[in-house]
């Protein structure tokens, strides 16, 4: 758990920054397109540049954790870590009303469809 706890302390920061700028990225480019008149080419395209390089940052990010994860924990942990993770940030989406309002965000499943999850 101290190992665990560390590498939070270490990645989560860095995946906070990376997903603040690309919720940035994303409601510029959603102002840029729907401001009324002709969007701005070259904006929408940095945007778009930005938004890549965003997601590669990310990815980096969640490679270098992986691979610390994976000197103390089995396959089978992380693979738990990661959907425990994934469920506490849709929970935690949900709960600020980031979907719009707080039951947006809610899964099929909750809406009277056994067996089918929203997908991310």
């Amino acid at each position: 758990m101290s190992q665990l706890d560390q590498s939070n302390s270490r990645f989560a920061p860095q995946l906070s920054q990376v997903a603040a700028q690309e919720r940035e990225t994303r409601r510029q480019l959603r102002q840029e397109m729907t401001s009324g008149g002709q969007p701005n080419q070259q904006h929408v395209s940095e945007l778009l540049d930005a938004s890549l390089r965003l997601q590669k940052q990310r990815i980096s990010i969640v490679e270098a954790e992986q691979k610390e994860l994976a000197r103390f924990m089995t396959p089978v942990q992380r693979a738990r870590y990661i959907a425990l993770q994934q469920q506490f940030r849709r929970r935690a989406q949900e709960l600020s009303g980031q979907n719009g309002s707080p039951k947006a965000g809610m899964g099929l499943q909750q809406r009277g469809r056994p067996g089918l999850k929203k997908r991310p």
